[in-house]
């Protein structure tokens, strides 16, 4: 699947977007590569583009996309700050694409030790209530044990409720 967007200028074509693809499609696979072509090029002949660049988004040596960058006929090509700016650039991105993952497996593991000492707190938490529960049905206090029931009944709720919806936001948020 891929993503155009157009942040200067405007959207491309359905024809554009399959020459670009074409250009592009299995030729920038590997860390720290850069792919460019000028119009002198027969590959960009027929087409808008002037000249593109484009580069890997690499996460562990994983290709998660390219980042194409192209410039119109109608444009000056790109100039060698302008090569180093977005080689910069897709470096950013896919550092800010491993902050994302490492970020999200953070989460995960944090959620997975919450719920291991939840399981281990609760059963003593809830041995403790029910003691507390048979010690209000000795003194005979009926009204007591409705209220500790019910209060217990509605902390536990909350408790589920809330640690699901929040690891749930977490993890809707990185996305």
């Amino acid at each position: 699947m891929f993503y155009f967007a157009a942040l200067k200028g405007e959207q491309l074509s359905d024809k554009y977007k399959e020459i670009l693809l074409k250009i592009v499609s299995n030729r920038v696979y590997r860390p720290d590569s850069l792919f460019a072509l000028n119009l002198d090029d027969n590959k960009l002949n027929g087409s808008i583009f002037k000249s593109l660049l484009a580069a890997p988004l690499m996460v562990d040596g994983k290709k998660y996309g390219l980042l194409v960058s192209i410039k119109t006929k109608s444009e000056e090509g790109f100039s060698d700050l302008g090569v180093t700016r977005f080689s910069t650039f897709t470096e950013y991105v896919s550092l800010a694409l491993d902050n994302f993952f490492k970020y999200k497996e953070l989460i995960e593991r944090r959620e997975a030790q919450y719920q291991a000492l939840q399981s281990q707190v609760q059963p003593h938490f809830l041995y403790n209530i029910l003691t507390v529960i048979l010690g209000l049905n000795r003194k005979d206090d009926r009204d007591g044990i409705i209220e500790t029931v019910t209060a217990l009944k509605e902390m536990l709720r909350y408790i589920q409720s809330q640690s699901r919806l929040e690891s749930h936001k977490l993890l809707m948020d990185l996305v």
